[in-house]
């Protein structure tokens, strides 16, 4: 492995949910201003994210969350690894020899066609 990956360990509000007040804090490692990996339930999580105007805070943004790994701990070891080997290799490479080959072997709607 060539080093840890250039991630701001920051915050992450996530909320409203079934009622307008209630709100949840996560810390996770930031990618690029927009993106948070957390960790919840032994679940790494990606979510697009907003910054706001204080230091190492952001809020959920407009998309929803997708689960990348099973995990122990912070992740960031294995975050690493994955940002890593996923840049060692083309969009093609990815369909094919990982997520074509899914753990319960379901179907996936990339819904590809908004790429015209």
């Amino acid at each position: 492995m060539s080093g840890r990956a250039d991630l701001e360990l920051a915050s992450m509000v996530l909320g409203p949910f079934d009622n307008e007040w209630e709100f949840a804090l996560y810390t996770g490692y930031v990618l690029n201003g927009r993106f948070i990996f957390i960790v919840d339930d032994s679940q790494l999580w990606l979510r697009h994210v907003h910054k706001t105007n204080m230091d190492h805070l952001y809020v959920d943004g407009q998309s929803g969350g997708m689960v990348i790994a099973n995990v122990e701990g912070d992740g960031r070891e294995l975050l690493d690894v994955i940002i890593e080997r996923l840049q060692g290799m083309s969009a093609l490479d990815f369909l094919l020899n990982t997520l074509l080959w899914t753990a319960d072997l379901g179907d996936i709607n990339l819904k590809l066609e908004r790429l015209r």
